[in-house]
């Protein structure tokens, strides 16, 4: 689908979408609880789609209550040793979240996916699972199946590939008989994602201690059914609140100011830009200024680097994000889809020596230009915010639907607030 997108300024209210980290975590340990759990206010997109069919196939009972709801019936029993396939999407979280708990569960399972997720890293997940007790025909892509039964013991994963690894390890090893130990061997990044998945569990009534190397997980553990609202996404909000800092004025509403997602930190990186930001009552409110150059660490937000590029493009100056080479192995590479989306609209952006940084000189003058999504939810929205800086002149862009990943209104709330996008 190609979209042409134009506008000079955004102004106006949205609510953000439901957090798509939180709904994953929610979801997976309604699941793990015995009983019925009710969630409100999920996220309705094609990644949590992917989530609750997995749970569907693993024994869960999901069943929508309408406006966002989810009633959820988790296992009240052992899943047994029936062979399933569970049809991950495009979704690495469900992926990586998966694995470690059909191991732990005991359930034979073949992992398949789509787009760019089958060559996606797992080897670095399965390794530590493999010498406690499972196996797996992995051989570098999907399908993969992975059968066995994990044990509890030491699991030693890398900080720095994803911290997906661990969170599912973290759902996971509490449903084993004894205690575990989750050692990372390099240095942990993303780690505010880790902080969200221990917050959920806790709100399930199960635990895990960080310790000098990682996380202590006590074995013969029970997620306790829950009835719980899933906060607004930080992530998606992100783009709105760009929009507002490079052109016009915005307000996201339905945030959690004080929540455990990394990309809240986006707020403040906009007001170091310069922007003016205004947080409260569970609202943030985001309008044009002169925005600055300035150095921005990545490694713990990869997810909205390439929308802050867009507020370095409209700044003056440089501005250099560092630790981002992790961004090479998402939905798309999107070092190199950042620098071509904002290349092709006349921005000045490279990587930096070593791969590990982006560089953005700031204040050229944008135009229009026809551009990929790269099949990259997004790049695809990153293009739209964009179109802001490129003086009215329309940015098509080509494979737009793939923002029905995580934000599936996103353009709704576009033109909701003054910009227009039209389905060519």
């Amino acid at each position: 689908m190609r979209i042409a997108v134009r506008a000079r300024e955004l102004r106006g209210t949205i609510t953000a979408p439901p957090s798509k980290s939180c709904s994953h975590r929610a979801v997976i340990c309604a699941l793990l609880a015995g009983g019925t759990s009710v969630l409100t206010h999920l996220a309705q997109n094609a990644d949590i789609r992917a989530t609750l069919a997995a749970a569907n196939v693993l024994g869960a009972d999901c069943r929508p209550l309408g406006d966002s709801s989810w009633q959820l019936t988790g296992l009240t029993a052992a899943a047994g040793d029936r062979p399933v396939t569970i049809d991950c999407g495009e979704s690495g979280s469900t992926l990586r979240f998966f694995v470690p708990i059909a191991a732990a569960l005991g359930v034979p399972a073949t992992f398949t996916g789509r787009g760019r997720l089958p060559g996606r890293p797992i080897a670095e997940l399965l390794q530590p699972m493999c010498q406690n007790g499972a196996e797996t025909d992995y051989a570098g892509t999907l399908p993969c199946t992975v059968t066995g039964r994990l044990q509890s013991g030491v699991y030693p994963i890398p900080g720095h590939v994803s911290s997906q690894f661990i969170t599912g390890l973290l759902l996971a090893l509490p449903l084993l008989e004894g205690d575990s130990e989750i050692s990372l061997t390099s240095r942990l990044q993303s780690r505010p994602y880790i902080d969200l998945t221990l917050q959920i569990m806790a709100q399930f009534g199960v635990r895990a201690e960080a310790t000098h190397r990682g996380w202590f997980v006590p074995g013969g553990q029970q997620y306790q059914p829950q009835e719980i609202q899933v906060e607004g996404d930080w992530s998606g909000a992100a783009f709105y609140l760009t929009a507002g800092a490079v052109g016009g004025a915005v307000t996201v509403a339905g945030l959690n100011c004080q929540s455990r997602q990394g990309d809240r930190a986006v707020a403040d990186i906009l007001a170091r830009l310069g922007a003016q930001i205004r947080t409260g009552d569970g609202m943030v409110h985001s309008a044009q200024a002169p925005l600055h150059g300035t150095v921005i660490d990545g490694s713990h937000i990869p997810d909205i680097v390439p929308i802050l590029a867009v507020a370095a493009a409209a700044a003056s100056g440089t501005t250099t994000f560092t630790g981002v080479e992790r961004l090479r192995d998402k939905e798309s590479d999107r070092l190199y889809t950042t620098c071509a989306t904002l290349t092709a609209l006349g921005a000045d952006v490279a990587v930096g020596p070593g791969g590990d940084s982006l560089v953005v000189r700031g204040g050229r003058p944008l135009h229009g230009a026809t551009v990929s999504s790269f099949g990259d939810h997004r790049i695809a929205m990153t293009a739209a915010v964009a179109a802001l800086l490129c003086g009215g002149q329309t940015v098509y862009i080509d494979g737009a639907e793939c923002i029905e990943k995580s934000y599936p209104n996103f353009f709704e709330h576009f033109t909701a607030l003054g910009g227009v996008a039209d389905v060519l």
